[in-house]
């Protein structure tokens, strides 16, 4: 399989596993090959390493605001706040 061909449409790709088994590594590994291979914005949360041209996102209100572009998120959990009951509602 293509890895381009993953990304001919829009839709939500996960990749889920336990703690320390290299999720932010696939990460990493799909922004590089990315911009080898296409023209496209780009925008990140919670990479621990800026890559490329990025920009980074600090809240939900920033994420529900991006059209039309490639999001990685890294520690997703942190960005949703779950323990906070206000953020809870806007979720």
């Amino acid at each position: 399989m293509n890895l381009m061909s993953l990304f001919n449409e829009p839709k939500i790709i996960a990749v889920i596993s336990d703690i320390n088994q290299g999720k932010s590594m696939v990460g990493y590994y799909l922004i590089k090959e990315l911009s080898s291979n296409a023209k496209f914005s780009l925008f990140t949360y919670g990479l621990r390493v800026k890559i490329g041209e990025t920009t980074q996102i600090n809240s939900l209100n920033e994420l529900e605001q991006i059209r039309n572009s490639v999001i990685v998120l890294d520690e997703f959990t942190t960005l949703l706040n779950v323990e906070e009951r206000v953020y809870k509602n806007q979720v």
